[in-house]
């Protein structure tokens, strides 16, 4: 794909026209060849005549640095725009950009409003206002400021984008899908976007708009890791294998795929190097939820159910959004003849994950085993009326077999 682009930016360049080289180099910059972005953006300034070309140009290759994280060129790059546009409200909403790079709000903020009493209503400085409003903890405003932003250029992705992801810091799951869903629709060539929202799209979902993000910038290592343990969630193996190995080619130390890496080991039942690698990856990361939990399974496995309580209390405070902890930690200890832990475990995840039906199955299970028959079928029942994947005909053949 990444060759398909370069051999299109010399197509474009062929053509002998600015625009094409601002569209060439734009879709460069999205692949993440910002170096030949910028390259065939400086030819397409010896090419342009009109100053909006020019500073469109210009613009975009400030916006390479910035991909790039090149924060001196970048402003070297804004502060050149300001040369060719009428006024400095561009260049200063440019410089805007270039600090929200480094995440400076507070040297953003200034720019931008120097931008809009220079050109009031500019899109690219509304945006930036209100990514800086939201890094400095203003939601309600930076939200009211990126919807006027959408409300006068509907036909553009960034506000829509930034918008979106407002909603991610928030928590608001369903609005931020909503808002990076139309800024795909807008640009569906920008991985970056095909990215965060594979993010916080549910797996089976996810892997499409990954998928889609390293076939548009094949180097994009987040989104490979992203699409390992997207895979991985989706239970496709060996999807998630060739996922893993494609992130370390690209960056042998990236942690998430180590822990993808990790879990693949365990799956396999090779509990040693699913601990190795599980490990290794907490030694560099201590706080690494989805390792320690591979941890603590791994060491139920092998029978040191002591270490593995240890590690699943561990898990759980890394990870308090994922029911898997105190589904997996009930069921090690139930099988580990440790049945007062396994249902302290389990009557934790049936309170704190009420619509999850694998804690109520493995409830179900730990009744049974005491004894509790009527409280078993109850558990059973609620189960099969809960969200999350169970073995639905194992579940009925437990419920049938406690009449």
């Amino acid at each position: 794909m990444l060759a398909a682009l370069l051999l299109a930016g010399a197509a474009w360049a062929d053509q002998g026209s600015a625009e094409a080289s601002l569209s060439s180099g734009r879709a460069l910059r999205q692949a993440g060849s910002h170096k030949e972005a910028i390259a065939e953006l400086r030819k397409g300034l010896g090419l342009a005549g009109a100053a909006a070309t020019r500073v469109a140009l210009s613009w975009e290759i400030a916006r390479s640095y910035i991909d790039d994280h090149k924060f001196n060129e970048a402003v070297a790059a804004c502060r050149a725009v300001g040369k060719i546009a009428e006024g400095k409200g561009p260049s200063h909403a440019c410089l805007g950009e270039a600090h929200m790079m480094r995440s400076r709000a507070t040297e953003a903020l200034p720019e931008v409003e120097l931008a809009l009493r220079e050109a009031p209503g500019l899109y690219e400085a509304k945006v930036v206002q209100g990514r800086a409003l939201g890094q400095a903890g203003s939601m309600q405003e930076a939200e009211r400021i990126l919807r006027d932003a959408i409300g006068s250029s509907s036909n553009r992705p960034d506000a829509y984008y930034w918008l979106g992801e407002l909603f991610v810091v928030q928590g608001k799951r369903d609005a931020a899908i909503e808002m990076l869903e139309k800024a795909r629709a807008i640009d569906p060539k920008d991985a970056t976007i095909a990215f965060s929202l594979g993010r916080i799209l549910p797996a089976a979902q996810a892997v499409k708009a990954l998928g889609s993000a390293v076939t548009l910038r094949p180097g994009f290592v987040a989104a490979w890791a992203r699409l390992s343990e997207a895979w991985l969630e989706a239970g496709k193996l060996s999807e998630a294998q060739s996922a893993v190995e494609q992130t370390l080619k690209l960056d042998e130390k990236q942690l998430d795929a180590r822990a993808v890496l990790a879990r693949l080991h365990f799956f396999a039942k090779r509990y040693d190097d699913a601990l190795t690698q599980a490990r290794a990856v907490l030694n560099a990361a201590a706080s690494h939820a989805s390792a320690k939990l591979t941890e603590a399974d791994a060491l139920a496995a092998k029978g040191q159910i002591d270490l593995a309580i240890d590690a699943y209390q561990a898990a759980h405070s890394l990870g308090r959004t994922d029911p898997t902890v105190l589904v997996n930690a009930a069921r090690a200890c139930l099988g580990g003849g440790r049945e007062t832990s396994a249902r302290s475990f389990a009557d934790r995840a049936v309170t704190v994950f009420p619509k999850w039906a694998a804690g109520w199955v493995v409830l179900g299970d730990i009744l049974v085993k005491g004894r509790e028959n009527a409280k078993a079928k109850e558990a059973y029942r609620t189960a099969l009326g809960a969200e999350g994947p169970i073995d639905r005909p194992e579940v009925e053949r437990k419920l049938a077999a406690l009449k």
